[in-house]
């Protein structure tokens, strides 16, 4: 057997990766954490995808399967909603899943490519570009704790990890 090498945190806090996670109000429950976000501090993180084969597949998946091909299979964040799929929603949908990449990778400072972009909730409804603005207070987050942000007048309630675990566990988990 290998000696383990203890590390500080839990399962939720791997070396080298930070995650977060905001009620940005694209669930209709006040408050609820429905914005979450894990991000590679690596510059060279690899990255694998299981995607649905249904012909219908959502505009985050068709988005995220593009930037994973493309990445030639890295990628070093993660963002995802709860609380909207952005499924059936056409052009607009693939609007918002490609604007959600291109505003996390310019706060990051990484490429587009890198960004995978991950949503669960309501089939049919568009989600709402003021909604991709709420991405930016993933930017502005502390290394630890939790704080309210503002941007643009919007008020965000931000927590760390292992409160991200609750946006990716999506609807099915009651999140």
């Amino acid at each position: 057997m290998r000696d383990w090498q203890k590390i500080e945190g839990h399962l939720g806090t791997p070396q080298g990766f930070r995650g977060a996670a905001a009620a940005a109000g694209i669930k209709k429950a006040a408050g609820t954490l429905d914005l979450g976000l894990l991000f590679s501090e690596a510059e060279k993180t690899s990255a694998a995808g299981v995607f649905t084969t249904n012909l219908a597949a959502a505009a985050p998946v068709l988005y995220s399967r593009t930037a994973l091909r493309a990445s030639g299979g890295w990628a070093r964040a993660v963002v995802v909603n709860s609380g909207n799929a952005n499924a059936a929603t056409g052009r607009a949908g693939l609007r918002a899943a490609a604007e959600t990449a291109r505003s996390t990778a310019k706060l990051l400072g990484i490429r587009t490519n890198d960004v995978l972009v991950c949503s669960t909730g309501v089939i049919g409804v568009p989600l709402a570009l003021a909604y991709i603005g709420a991405f930016a207070v993933l930017g502005v987050l502390p290394l630890a704790g939790s704080t309210l942000v503002l941007v643009n007048g919007w008020a965000f309630a931000v927590k760390l990890l292992p409160a991200a675990a609750l946006v990716f566990g999506g609807t099915e988990l009651g999140a």
